[in-house]
């Protein structure tokens, strides 16, 4: 016999280890609807597809940061290449353990509220504090990857968490396919 279906499953502000969601229950009576499990998946494969891009969009900028600041360094090129991907590890790292303690809604806000600030400074980014636009941009991108970092695994988790089990896997796939279109873009 099914276990009873657990409120606090439906409370993204519960932390995780508080919710539980029986094999038994269904998409809708998790998500409230067909419609918001749709929506929700949309956003979050929109999210990943944005992410993607704030990633990759370095080398496309980088031969005209050159030529405005001078040729970087192969330290500088390896850390402005690879600086987003370490704040990555640490975001998946941190912003999992501190889902956890205070639930996924906050933490999704706070990890979109990061990249967006990231972004806004990698995109006004020039030599100051003593750093070169370089040093800088290697600063602002390791904010941005702890910020694509926290999201990965918090797009997935609410993804499988909230679609019928027999339909979670196509649902992220779907999902984490906008990281193709970032890449894309």
């Amino acid at each position: 016999m099914p276990e009873a279906f657990d409120e606090r499953a439906l409370d993204m502000n519960a932390p995780a280890n508080q919710a539980a969601v029986s094999a038994g229950s269904s998409s809708t009576t998790q998500l409230g609807g067909g419609g918001q499990a749709a929506q929700a998946m949309f956003l979050s494969s929109l999210g990943l597809m944005a992410d993607l891009y704030d990633l990759s969009i370095i080398n496309l900028v980088r031969p005209t940061l050159e030529e405005h600041y001078g040729t970087m360094s192969p330290l500088e090129n390896g850390l402005v290449s690879s600086a987003a991907l370490l704040g990555a590890i640490v975001g998946q790292l941190l912003f999992g353990i501190i889902a956890d303690r205070f639930g996924r809604r906050l933490v999704f806000v706070c990890t979109a509220l990061l990249i967006s600030l990231a972004c806004l400074c990698s995109a006004l980014a020039q030599p100051m504090f003593g750093l070169s636009i370089y040093g800088n941009l290697v600063v602002f991108r390791f904010a941005l990857g702890i910020g694509v970092g926290g999201e990965y695994p918090l797009s997935a988790a609410s993804t499988v968490e909230n679609i019928d089990p027999d339909s979670s896997s196509k649902a992220l796939a779907t999902v984490m396919a906008g990281m193709t279109l970032g890449i894309l873009l």
